[in-house]
Order: C-alpha cells, then structure tokens, then sequence
C-alpha cells in the first residue's frame, strides 16, 4: 500500500511526531485519508497524511464545507449528500468524499477550530464508533499538547534570538560611539570644531585645541570647568550648566548658547553636543563637542528681519511709521551704534534727520547737518553708490571729514543714496562707534532693507498723491453740486410749491454726503453703519431717536448711493407724515446677513413706531419712485402701510452689495 505525506498552504516544518499522530487516526478510523489543520499567529496550515490515490483532493475545501462548525467529534457518513456538496454527475468523484468525520483540538476557535479530521471516497455502511469518537478525541489531545510544546520552544528560541541582537545591537552602539567620538577628534581639527571629557565629580576638562580657539583661550590640555562657564552670556547660564543635573546624568545632551571670547570680548553663538557616559547607572564623565554657529545664527536672524520688516512695513501708514520699522530693524539685527534717516534738500544744501535709532550708550545724530561739513560723502553719494569704511581713520580719500565723524563718534559706517529724478533725496546711514569690518552678507542685508524701504516710501508717496486728487474731486464735485443747486433754487423760484424745492436741496444733500463717506474710503467702499448715521444726522433731528443694530457690512460705491438715497426718503416721510413727526415717535433700522440663501443676501428693515395712524398715499411721487428702484442688482424693497408705523424692507445679494 502507497503511503505519502503533502504539506498544504504555509505550514512550518512538521516533525515526525505530527505525522504518526495522523497515521494512528486514519488506522483508527480505517480511512485513506487523515488531515490536521491549525493555525499560528493569524496563519492558517494544513498537514495531510494519505494512502489515497486522489492526489488532487481538495482536503481545505473539505473542511471548510463540512467540518469548519465542528464543536465536538461527529461524522458525517455522506457528505455528497450534504447541502454544501454541490455534486453532480459531471463531478469527478474526487472533489466529494463519500465519509468525513472530525474532532476539534481543545481550545480552539469555536468559529473556525483547529481540527483533527478523517476522509474517504468510498461510502460507509455504518457511522463511527463510540471507540473511534474516543480515540480521534484522544489524539487531539495529544496534538494540541504537542502543537503547545512546540509553540513555548519556539517563543524561548525568539526570546534567545532576540536578547542576542540586543547584545549585538549594544556592543555596535558602543562601538560606533567609541567611532563617533574618534570622528568627532578628527573632524574638530579639519573643520574647527572642539572637543571635550568633562570629570563629573573633579569639574576638569581635557579639551582640544580648538576648544581653546573657540573661547579665546590659550592652548592647554586640561582647565577647571569654570574657565568655560564664566565666560557664557548670564542670560544663557541656566541653559548650559546646572551641577546637580549635570552629576545625575540629566542635564541638556544639545544646547546652543552664547558666550564673550576671552581674548577679544567678541559675542558668538556655540552650540554644544554630548553624551554621558558611566558605570552602574552612575554617570561619571560627560564627552562631547563644540562648534560655533555664529555666521548661521545671525544668517537666521537676517532673514527674520527681513521677512518681518517686510511685513510690518505693508501695514505702516507714515514716513514715520516706516522709517521707524526699517532703522530699529537694522540697528538689532546688526548691533551697531547708531541707524537713521535722513533727507536730504539739494537746493539748499542741507539734509534733515527725521529718525535715528541708537542704543543708550550712543547719542543721536543730531536733527540736522549741512553739506558743507560732508562734501566728499555728500558727492559720492550722488553718484547712486553705496558708501562703506571698515575704519574712517584708514580711508584716504575720507580723511578731510574724518574729524567729523569722529566729533559723531563715528569709526564705520554704511550710507546708501536714495536717488529721485536724477539728483539725491535722501540717505539711509549706519554708524559704529569702533572699526568694523563690514561682510558681503551685511552689506548684501542693508541693500535689501534699503529696497523695502524705497518701495514703502514711494507707496506713501503715491499714496499721498491719490489722496491730493480725490480732495480735488471731492471739492469739484461739492462745486458742481453746489452750482446745480443754485440753478435749481434760481430756476424754481417762482414755483408755488417751496417743498418740493426743499425737497430736492436735500437729496443733494445726501447725495453729497454719500460722495464724502467714498471719498475717505478712495471710492472702494463705505460702512453701512456709518452711511445711516451719516446721512440721519445730515437731516438736522436727534439722531438717538433711530436705532441701528447691525453687523459690520462693508458696501460698494453704487450701493452706498442707492442706499443713502433710499435712507433718506424714508426718514424725509417719516419727519413728514411718520413717526419722526411726533416727539414720541421712533425708527428701528435693524439689518442682517442671510447666509442660507442662495446667494447670501442682505436684508435691511425699517419699522416706525410712536407715530400718528398711517393710512397708504393716494398718488406716488418722486419719493416714491425712489424707494420702489430700491437697491438694484437683484434687490428690491417692500413697502408696507401698517397701522402703527411704516415698515419697509429691502434685499440685495450681498456680493453685489459689497462689490457693485
């Protein structure tokens, strides 16, 4: 008789243990067949034993049609028959067994068990025996147990895997310390960077050469640590040594502080990195490096003043507002002595300092100086270039003003000339007290700065120039109102209606007051707010006899017309005929936006109250044909009679409102 053994699907390796327990049940049960399945972390395996010739048995289709429900040990003595069979006559016989039976493992799944199951092709004349249910539930016992012993072997083999790569993992952390440090040694001589072993319990230092270089320190193998700290900027202190935190092992491994080299007092940025390093949890020394940072932080700096000068100069609204911005600015992003502006009146030979930044221990410029004392700066400057000296004292072609700017106390400066229509308008000056030597990167920051502040003084200019012209029209356009008003007055005079002359003067009127509330707002837009108190106020009552509750809307210039001309027919009527003819009499002005509509719309409603009865006009006039034009642009207006006051109200899409 044949006998094989096949592996299914992903099963690990199977020792021989498994498969004697699979020839014991397929004797038990006088089957060809004997299947094992079972899984492992979220894997399911499937170990077959067969004598059968079908060597294509679909033994995983099988159980998962009759056995997957398998609680306790069953038979089924004909599964061709089963529902889930679905056998025909075109079926090979081999897809279908005839007999199956099977026990679930103990502790299984209940929903998808592991299970100890028998097949055969060939039907049975009687079901398992009580001896065979007894047996197949035995053997799964035995599996399990040896499934269980083979899963604690291979957790304890993981857990040894695991703590040897941890060793491993340690000794190569430690050696690519050892291998860091020794890089660290190596690049501190090529590229300038210092390295150090700090005692925690002596506070001694082996430092390297450029440790030393890098504090302005002479060269020694070993200091006291508080050769080092006493040299860090106060503020900066508590960042770089704290002694109980730094003997514990918990002080900052990377910080970046300040300090002010011994040899020349120069302030520069350093950021230090470490480790610690012990024995028995008990940190003992502390080895790490120092690089100075100083051309990258202030690289960093640069470019905040930058972008923030840049931004605060689009919201500044004067000469001195930006010329503020742009001297502070550059005065504590450099930390020079003295930063300001001046202009300069070529006609007259003299220039006026109209901001200078400086810190308490410089004085000012002064508020004005004459050509006559800088001659040569004044004609360099004319010519459109930038003006620089590392030291007035060693510039040749400066010395007849070099006492001038000493008496200033001047040693370097930076001028830049601000050209207008060919001649010089004005120049941006910075001073130190001591020599400097000015770099590429500072000068390169000044011109920058000096184009913010160029562009920003021609927006204020131009500025100033638009608001010239919108006070020309504003004053042409009162003229020609003014003009057709006298016309009116001139021309009506012998109507016998003087109303409906005083009428039209004070649509003008109003008319003239929208045009104003434009103007101040550069015809872009007005405050409905404002345009009702504005043209309330202009009919001459009191005004806190009229509420107005409202959001904030802004409103376009054909809005603001329309609507101020709509505002003052109503309150004209209700003076008239309303409720503003009674002292006891009130309007509420109340306005909303609707945001569910589509699209948005504002609505604005005007209600008296207090008044005389109000009963609707026999015949419509000017007033009326006003107020039915309403807002335009998709609005309209309701006009409702009611007993007890006037009640108008009115809509526009707000986009047409705020842009139109």
């Amino acid at each position: 008789m044949k006998k094989r053994q096949t592996r299914i699907a992903t099963e690990p390796d199977v020792d021989s243990e498994l498969d004697d327990y699979l020839i014991a049940a397929a004797a038990l049960c006088r089957t060809p067949i004997a299947a094992l399945r079972f899984s492992t972390q979220n894997r399911s395996h499937i170990v077959v034993h067969s004598t059968s010739a079908h060597e294509d048995a679909p033994i995983r289709a099988w159980i998962d049609a009759f056995l997957t429900k398998c609680d306790a040990p069953h038979a089924i003595d004909d599964p061709s028959r089963h529902p889930s069979a679905h056998h025909d006559d075109a079926t090979p016989d081999c897809h279908v067994p005839r007999f199956c039976a099977g026990c679930p493992l103990p502790g299984s799944d209940d929903n998808r068990p592991d299970i100890l199951c028998v097949f055969d092709a060939a039907s049975r004349p009687s079901d398992i025996s009580e001896q065979e249910t007894a047996g197949l539930a035995a053997l799964a016992r035995r599996i399990r147990h040896a499934l269980d012993v083979r899963k604690a072997e291979k957790q304890r083999a993981s857990r040894e895997v695991d703590e040897a790569r941890r060793l491993i993992a340690s000794e190569r952390a430690h050696r690519a310390l050892l291998q860091h440090y020794q890089t660290q040694q190596d690049a501190g001589i090529a590229g300038g960077i210092g390295t150090f072993e700090l005692d925690l319990q002596t506070e001694r230092m082996s430092v390297s050469p450029q440790m030393c270089r890098l504090f302005g320190l002479p060269i020694r193998a070993r200091y006291p640590l508080h050769a080092f700290v006493r040299l860090v900027v106060p503020d900066d202190l508590p960042l770089v040594w704290g002694a109980g935190e730094m003997r514990a092992g918990k002080g900052a491994l990377q910080v970046i502080y300040r300090i002010r080299r011994a040899n020349d007092g120069a302030e520069r940025w350093l950021v230090r990195r470490g480790s610690f390093e012990g024995d028995e949890g008990r940190p003992r020394r502390m080895i790490g490096t120092i690089h100075d940072i100083t051309k990258e932080r202030e690289a960093a700096d640069r470019l905040n003043a930058l972008i923030t000068i840049g931004d605060r100069l689009r919201d500044a609204f004067d000469r001195q507002s930006v010329t503020d911005i742009v001297t502070q600015g550059l005065g504590e992003t450099l930390r020079v002595g003295r930063v300001g502006y001046a202009r300069y009146d070529a006609d007259q030979k003299h220039f006026t300092v109209e901001r200078c930044w400086h810190p308490p221990t410089m004085p000012p410029f002064g508020e004005s100086a004459i050509e006559a004392d800088f001659p040569i700066t004044i004609r360099f400057l004319s010519g459109g270039s930038m003006l620089t000296f590392d030291d007035v004292d060693s510039v040749s072609w400066l010395q007849g003003e070099r006492d001038v700017y000493r008496r200033h106390g001047v040693r370097a400066g930076i001028s830049i000339p601000f050209i207008e229509h060919g001649a010089l308008s004005g120049i941006l000056f910075i001073h130190n007290a001591d020599p400097r030597q000015w770099l590429e990167r500072e000068m390169s920051f000044v011109r920058a700065i000096a184009d913010r502040l160029d562009i920003a003084m021609a927006g204020l200019k131009a500025h100033e120039q638009q608001q010239t012209i919108n006070e020309e029209i504003s004053h042409r356009l009162k003229n020609t109102l003014m003009l057709v008003q006298a016309l009116a007055h001139q021309s009506l005079r012998n109507v016998a209606d003087r109303e409906a002359v005083k009428t039209f003067s004070s649509r003008l009127i109003t008319l003239s007051s929208a045009h104003d509330i434009l103007m101040k707002k550069n015809w872009q837009s007005s405050n409905l707010c404002m345009l009702a108190e504005r043209v309330l106020g202009k009919l001459g009552f009191d005004t806190r006899r009229i509420l107005l509750e409202g959001p904030d809307v802004q409103l376009g210039p054909n809005t603001t017309t329309a609507l101020s001309m709509v505002l003052h027919e109503l309150t004209t009527n209700a003076m008239k005929f309303g409720s503003l003819s009674k002292d006891s009499g009130q309007v509420r002005v109340v306005w909303h936006i609707d945001a569910t509509s589509v699209p948005p719309t504002l609505h604005l409603r005007w209600k008296e109250s207090g008044g005389p009865p109000v009963t609707p006009p026999a015949q419509t006039g000017t007033g009326s044909r006003v107020l039915k034009n309403g807002l335009g642009g998709g609005g309209g207006l309701r006009l409702n009679f009611e007993p007890d006051g006037v009640c108008a109200e009115l809509w526009v899409p707000l986009d047409h409102a705020m842009k139109a």
